[in-house]
């Protein structure tokens, strides 16, 4: 049994529609991921929940132009 990797691309054109499930999935898969990286570097917990949000507001920004490797452009 193969095990995928990175995020389904369903989930991220559902974000990309701005479906709030979608959001809350993304959330909950990455945000532990990004406070390690911040507890690795010595962040402290007010400054990892801002870095967060951060994250989450940048994707936010760029999923509409964001394309998977080995997809073309339409």
């Amino acid at each position: 049994m193969t095990q995928a990797t990175g995020t389904r691309l369903s989930l991220l054109e559902r974000a990309r529609l701005r479906d709030e499930q979608a959001w809350c999935e993304l959330v909950d898969l990455y945000s532990p991921l990004v406070t390690r990286w911040c507890q690795r570097f010595n962040i402290g917990p007010e400054s990892t929940a801002d870095c967060i949000q951060e994250v989450f507001a940048a994707v936010a920004r760029s999923l509409d132009s964001y394309q998977a490797p080995g997809t073309t452009g339409a």
